[in-house]
């Protein structure tokens, strides 16, 4: 063959080898075929600086009461949207199936907690529970009598049971509750001091939407009730039996309509003692709206109160206004806010008695058919934010509180207490840091103080300055905590003298309060622990002459199942 001929043969080959090949490569484009399952990857999440703790082990106090209590320095650290509770109270006994803890240490004190819980999506639910705490140490009064254990001690015990049960979108739930408190006066200057008994029954049910979704009309319809009773001690060989029934209700609608959520609340409300030693009667009806206007978030709304003290004179008619307004920068480093929140706290025994065990009955018993309510307003602002690539969290601020018959407690004679209302003005500040600088390592401050103004005789029976700082460190199946808290000067006052003065009778200087603990997990469902507590041997004062604790511990075991 031809040189020329082979050299047009050998072209002609490579082009139909190439055309058939950009034939190929055209129609691989075209069809993709999947030969194994596809497994997506999640990319890394961002994790959150503050995270919402739950504790595993539900304390007793604070009580439960269904009535308005002020809380001045509950403000959120995170930056989140505010509205009113709106998740059934009972969700925290839900949290786990099976959970028990059992502690004991030195001074002698116990602690203990169980639930157990059932529940199913589409049925309901059912949670039953016990709380204990023990405080079992021998104490001395103040002339340095030494009491022993049978006369100094305190225990705190929670029964409770509770259930659900869906009826198509609706919830029905139940509570029932029953506590059971032991105080002794061991500080009184009698040879036997008296021994304390509370008996508290709560009762509770609901009905209707979880107002998780305001696309359409929800409702909530409650009732709830309760009796308190204490075997009061007059003397030694004379005590009188003091019971206070309450019971109540409250309807609650909202609806979402164009991005305005509309909620209207209505409640009523009445406590009584035995003889009608006290009677208070309350009734509220207010409105709500929330919207957000770009970077504003905006909750607002006023309520109207009825309020009756059976002994005074004239029914109290309060104008309570709320709202927060939120300025959303999207900026994680600094969200500001301002807030006002307006509070009626109920003075009734029981409420009276939970502050305070210690009271003097014999005092107070012709004073208390009178004792006014408590009315705070609240005016706040602050910011808070992240830093650092979120492992820095802060949050500050500043605010005033104006209150009317906020309560004075004064020592009427060694171990007991009487009371007073009058005005106060307050102006407080705060700022608490989150920092984690580590994996695993968590630093905790914060600090808070306030200054008052009154024309009140006494004193203010509580610290002016509180700091509280804790350091943990997670390794693998170990958890070491360090915390210290302290508490500034408490001063109580005596009664008033003929001129109107009422001097200090009794005073604790500055504390800190120094703990430590350690932790381990020896499996997904056991963990050991031990709790070092005052170990700096402070007496601290809860109450002029009642000390807590000094220098001990507490060991014991948690099984989550």
């Amino acid at each position: 063959m031809d040189m020329r001929y082979k050299i047009l043969f050998v072209a002609a080959i490579a082009g139909l080898l190439s055309a058939t090949c950009q034939d190929v490569l055209a129609q691989q484009t075209k069809r993709v075929e999947v030969t194994s399952i596809f497994l997506p990857d999640v990319a890394p999440a961002k994790k959150i600086m503050a995270p919402t703790e739950i504790n595993d082990a539900p304390v007793i106090d604070p009580e439960i009461h269904y009535s308005v209590e002020p809380e001045t320095w509950q403000i959120a650290l995170d930056s989140h949207n505010y509205s009113p509770a709106i998740a059934s109270f009972w969700d925290m006994d839900r949290s786990k199936h099976f959970f028990l803890k059992m502690g004991a240490g030195y001074p002698f004190n116990t602690d203990g907690a169980f639930r157990y819980t059932l529940q199913n999506k589409r049925v309901g639910f059912m949670s039953v529970g016990v709380d204990h705490l023990g405080d079992l140490m021998a104490r001395q009064n103040v002339e340095g009598l030494s009491r022993d254990i049978a006369h100094s001690y305190t225990l705190r015990n929670r029964a409770s049971v509770a259930g659900g049960v869906f009826v198509g979108r609706y919830l029905f739930e139940a509570r029932s509750e029953y506590d059971y408190d032991i105080y002794n006066r061991y500080a009184e200057l009698v040879e036997t001091p008296a021994r304390l008994d509370f008996h508290d029954v709560d009762v509770a049910l609901r009905f209707g939407d979880d107002f998780a979704d305001l696309s359409y009309l929800n409702f909530s319809v409650e009732a709830h009730g309760g009796l308190w009773a204490h075997r009061l001690p007059l003397s030694t060989d004379n005590s009188s039996l003091v019971n206070e029934f309450r019971a109540g209700g409250s309807v609650r609608v909202a609806r979402d309509i164009y991005d305005n959520e509309i909620t209207i609340d209505a409640g009523y409300d009445m406590w009584s003692t035995t003889d009608v030693l006290y009677r208070d009667t309350r009734f509220d009806v207010g409105v709500g709206y929330r919207r957000k206007f770009g970077i504003v978030d905006v909750d607002a709304g006023v309520a109207y109160m009825y309020d009756k003290v059976k002994a005074r004179d004239k029914a109290s008619h309060f104008v309570m206004p709320r709202a927060k307004i939120l300025v959303d920068l999207q900026k994680t480093a600094f969200a500001p806010y301002v807030e006002l929140t307006t509070t009626v706290s109920q003075n009734g025994v029981m409420s009276l008695y939970d502050t305070n065990p210690f009271i003097d009955w014999g005092y107070m018993q012709s004073r208390m058919a009178g004792m006014p309510n408590t009315r705070s307003y609240n005016l706040s602002a602050g910011f808070s934010g992240s830093a650092i690539s979120s492992r820095l969290a802060y949050r500050a601020y500043v605010g005033a509180d104006f209150m009317r018959n906020t309560l004075y407690w004064f020592v009427t004679r060694t171990g007991l207490f009487g009371v007073d209302a009058g005005g106060n003005n307050r102006l407080f500040f705060g700022l608490e840091v989150e920092y984690k600088p580590l994996s695993g390592l968590a630093i905790d401050l914060g600090v808070n103080a306030h200054v008052d103004s009154n024309d009140m005789p006494y004193v203010i029976s509580e610290s002016k300055f509180k700091a509280d700082a804790e350091i943990s460190y997670i390794l693998k199946r170990w958890k070491f905590y360090v915390s210290a808290d302290v508490l500034g000067r408490r001063q109580w006052s005596g009664e008033k003298d003929a001129e109107g003065k009422a001097p200090i009778v009794f005073s604790m200087p500055t504390k800190v309060d120094l703990g430590a603990g350690v932790c381990f997990r020896a499996s997904q469902r056991v963990e050991v622990y031990v709790d070092g507590h005052n170990l700096l041997n402070s007496k601290i004062y809860d109450w002029a002459n009642y000390y807590s604790q000094g220098a001990g511990f507490t060991a014991g075991v948690k099984l989550n199942f």
